[in-house]
């Protein structure tokens, strides 16, 4: 069983793709205040 492993590879994709998502739209929330 590689429950763990695969968990890992879960949040792991998971955190790149919020974090690209989050620097694509931070540089335009500031840019609006």
């Amino acid at each position: 069983m590689h429950l763990r492993t695969s968990h890992a590879n879960t949040v792991q994709m998971f955190g790149i793709r919020f974090f690209s998502v989050f620097q694509a739209f931070v540089p335009e929330f500031l840019d609006e205040s």
